[in-house]
């Protein structure tokens, strides 16, 4: 609803001022023709834009792969580890899940300013240190530590996404995202449990063990 009301006011702001819209720009063909207008990609050859793109895939994938998997088990962590309730699981849930759009958000106008290759890398690989301490820290630095991976590696898809388009131009147009949303459903059709309880796939037979998912989590983090 307040998406709603927000675009009406654009709207009846834009029907008031379309005498403030600028005026076409007349510009000179040969001034145009004597800047270039190469495509700063035009000259790579099919293999190597092949070889970029197979980079930029497998750093999507691992990116999507550590927020499905953090996503899908961070709730369970933070019961076994800390003790909490479903519900004071799930709001430091949200708290990584807000850092994740706002480092999204973020991530653009940072590529902008420093480079978007320093983005990607720094985002990719500047999450290891905080994953590795974050086993050993208390209740409220896991709170922290998790805002902070959730801002460094959700800020690199919009620049691996402006590669691709520049390397594939026309041919990019939202497949990345996705490719990465099928990662959660992986684990919602393999039977996994939610932390309220409720199965998302068949009940488990007298005798087996309904706890996959955590037990994973405290392999991965224990």
């Amino acid at each position: 609803m307040l998406a709603i009301v927000l675009l009406m006011n654009i709207g009846a702001w834009f029907r008031k001022n379309r005498a403030l819209h600028p005026k076409p720009v007349v510009v000179d063909p040969e001034h145009l023709a004597s800047l270039g207008s190469a495509h700063p990609h035009a000259a790579l050859s099919s293999r190597q834009i092949g070889w970029s793109l197979a980079i930029l895939v497998a750093l999507m994938f691992s990116k999507f792969f550590y927020l499905a998997s953090l996503m899908s088990y961070y709730t369970f962590y933070l019961m076994n580890k800390f003790h909490l309730t479903v519900q004071n699981a799930q709001l430091h849930l949200f708290l990584f899940l807000g850092a994740v759009a706002a480092g999204t958000f973020i991530g653009g106008p940072v590529g902008d300013r420093v480079g978007r290759k320093l983005v990607i890398w720094c985002s990719i690989l500047g999450v290891l240190p905080f994953t590795l301490i974050l086993p050993y820290a208390n209740l409220a630095w896991t709170g922290i530590l998790s805002v902070v991976i959730g801002l460094i590696l959700a800020s690199a898809f919009s620049a691996i996404l402006v590669y691709a388009q520049e390397l594939m131009p026309g041919r990019i147009a939202g497949r990345s995202h996705q490719h990465g949303f099928r990662l959660p459903r992986l684990r919602v059709s393999s039977g996994d449990w939610h932390p309220d309880g409720v199965p998302a796939g068949p009940r488990p037979r007298q005798g087996e063990s309904s706890e996959t998912g955590h037990c994973l989590m405290c392999s991965v983090f224990n």
